[in-house]
């Protein structure tokens, strides 16, 4: 296991035509749109000194799209790109039952947290939510995520 260090893998024109560098592990063209997004919010947790696994290093148990260290917990990346139907995203959450993990569900929309919330109630406050660009911005801020029960909080 490596923790840590994202390594660049190329560049991609993003919706608004410019280019944009994508960083992280092997990916499949139709996968570097979710690989951006990742990216774009692990790479503070770098900075912020925090250890953390994606890919095929992180836990098998889970297969988050990263798995998170700090303060004495750990916490399971989930990187959504609304490419699911809802049972999908309900058996993906329902990994987490029984864990003590938390659960940082970043997500393209608003509509896409409310339906993350629904199916993933069971989670209570284990359960923190935002959007993907709440996060790529800095997942450190204020009142950046939300719980299942409406509660706003910071990392």
């Amino acid at each position: 296991m490596k923790y840590g260090h994202i390594a660049k893998l190329g560049e991609v024109v993003g919706a608004n035509g410019k280019g944009q560098s994508v960083y992280g592990h092997k990916s499949k063209n139709d996968n570097l749109r979710h690989e951006t997004d990742l990216s774009q919010v692990l790479v503070h947790f770098e900075l912020e000194e925090w250890e953390w696994l994606r890919g095929e290093d992180a836990d098998s148990q889970y297969r988050a799209d990263s798995d998170l260290r700090q303060y004495g917990h750990a916490f399971r990346l989930e990187i959504d790109e609304n490419t699911e139907r809802r049972r999908a995203l309900e058996r993906r959450l329902k990994v987490y039952e029984g864990s003590q993990d938390f659960v940082l569900f970043v997500g393209p929309h608003e509509r896409r947290l409310r339906e993350a919330k629904d199916v993933g109630s069971f989670l209570g406050d284990q359960l923190l939510l935002t959007t993907i660009a709440k996060a790529a911005k800095d997942p450190f801020a204020k009142d950046v995520w939300e719980d299942v029960y409406g509660n706003k909080c910071s990392l």
